[in-house]
């Protein structure tokens, strides 16, 4: 009998196999086989820890907060999942243990309502940000500036300037409140996203 004969043999698209750093990587490969004879996997991929240096300021409704001590963005109530991203991650706080309800937060892309110092409204766009979908979003700078953002993160009230530039000339102002500097936002409607300028504030690339 010729290879394969009796047998359905399906090939799997290219974009939905896994790849080889996929396997290699993957903390677990569960396999299983169906009463038809189809054998699934299914790719277990380790939890990514990302760091929050202000956790505990993500209850107040000043705006996303700018996290000098972030190394990742988080997705808040005041932002709007725009896609989903592959990948988990966990958040750790201050303490460096993995704060409650968020150690295996899915990956996104999200867009909240911003205002330029101009007075136009924008729709800010962070990819690979924890999606939390509660409380108040965290913008990392880290992310910002490694995308070419300028970020002055020093009060006005200090001698700072108080702003975020993005190399386009774009210039959004940051308010200060207990200390902490915040980006006022505002959840966007489906009719901001389909209307208003897109400006990304991070890099899709990881």
């Amino acid at each position: 009998m010729p290879p394969n004969q009796g047998i359905n043999v399906l090939t799997v698209p290219s974009d939905l196999a896994p790849t080889f750093r996929e396997l290699m990587s993957a903390s677990k490969i569960d396999k299983k086989t169906s009463a038809d004879g189809d054998t699934w996997i299914r790719i277990v991929k380790p939890c990514r820890v990302v760091q929050l240096s202000n956790v505990n300021a993500l209850t107040n409704s000043c705006g996303g907060l700018l996290d000098s001590g972030a190394n990742t963005s988080l997705q808040g109530g005041d932002m709007r999942v725009l896609h989903q991203e592959q990948g988990s991650v966990a958040i750790v706080g201050p303490s460096n243990g993995a704060e409650n309800g968020m150690n295996d937060l899915s990956l996104v892309t999200c867009g909240g309502v911003a205002k330029t110092s101009l007075g136009e409204e924008v729709l800010i766009v962070i990819t690979s940000a924890a999606a939390y979908g509660k409380g108040k979003s965290v913008i990392s700078k880290f992310q910002l500036e490694q995308y070419g953002y300028t970020v002055h993160d020093k009060a006005r009230v200090l001698g700072g300037k108080q702003l975020v530039r993005t190399p386009e000339g774009d210039i959004f102002k940051l308010r200060l409140h207990s200390g902490l500097l915040y980006l006022p936002l505002r959840y966007p409607t489906v009719h901001d996203i389909e209307s208003l300028r897109h400006v990304p504030l991070t890099s899709n690339c990881e």
